[in-house]
């Protein structure tokens, strides 16, 4: 009773700066105590716990209707898994649980898919361009990539699914048919070419809509992977930095071509 106590309080207090629209507190608080009250008195299981943390932590969505007054949507009227697995964020986790049950297939399989990678100037290498982002040289180099792409991957679907589809297409298309073009001849493989061209996205979008949302992406892009640039250096021969430097280059061009088009995904 005394954790219900305190959850709730703090709930309350997370809401006081709307509370001078009383319907809004009314509706928050009303919202608050069917939570709790479905909780265990001596048992909180993960789920009731993630429902609290993410009511308190889900920023309260301002938007103004045409009268000029204010119009509060309350995020609780999703639920987080709806959220999580929204159209907006779909694909990109469609395409990490491809890229992940193609590693798994491919350690099974002695990596005999490997030979679908890129492969510079050879017929049977271009098949690579599209197959290449879902393979990896083994669980470890899959590993490494899945945190930036889920972050960076999730960063670009901020602007809607369609763009990050687009985005993506694109440079795997882009950096794909340059890696075959001018790369060592070796089986280029990993979605790194798609980390590096996300991360070029995001940073070039900024630039060029300057727009304050995309601003701020950007800098937060930068501030968490702008590390990764050095990636695009030949400093070690077992890494495809051709795949780094065409897929940052791909995801700066991708940019330039939206250039001007509003993302559906971002509301004035």
């Amino acid at each position: 009773m005394r954790l219900n106590r305190i959850l709730r309080g703090t709930a309350n207090y997370f809401a006081t700066p709307f509370s001078h629209n009383r319907r809004l507190f009314k509706e928050f608080d009303k919202w608050i105590r069917v939570r709790l009250r479905s909780m265990n008195q001596t048992q909180i299981s993960i789920d009731n716990l993630f429902w609290i943390s993410w009511a308190l932590g889900k920023s309260f969505r301002v938007v103004f209707d045409f009268h000029g007054q204010d119009v509060i949507e309350l995020p609780i009227m999703n639920t987080p898994t709806k959220m999580i697995l929204s159209s907006r964020f779909c694909p990109v986790l469609t395409f990490l649980m491809v890229i992940w049950a193609v590693e798994l297939i491919n350690l099974f399989t002695g990596h005999q898919l490997s030979q679908f990678g890129i492969y510079p100037r050879e017929v049977h290498g271009l098949i690579g361009v599209l197959f290449a982002p879902f393979l990896h040289a083994n669980p470890i180099h899959a590993a490494l990539n899945t945190a930036p792409f889920l972050i960076l991957g999730g960063f670009v679907s901020l602007h809607g699914a369609r763009t990050y589809l687009m985005v993506s297409g694109l440079v795997i298309l882009l950096a794909g048919s340059a890696v075959w073009l001018l790369g060592r001849p070796a089986y280029h493989v990993g979605a790194s070419a798609l980390v590096f061209g996300y991360f070029g996205f995001l940073v070039a979008r900024g630039w060029y809509d300057r727009g304050f949302l995309s601003l701020i992406i950007a800098i937060v892009t930068v501030i968490l992977y702008g590390g990764i640039i050095w990636g695009v250096l030949p400093v070690k021969s077992y890494i495809s930095w051709e795949g780094h430097l065409f897929g940052l280059i791909a995801g700066v061009v991708t940019a330039r071509l939206f250039a001007g088009k509003r993302s559906p995904g971002f509301r004035k």
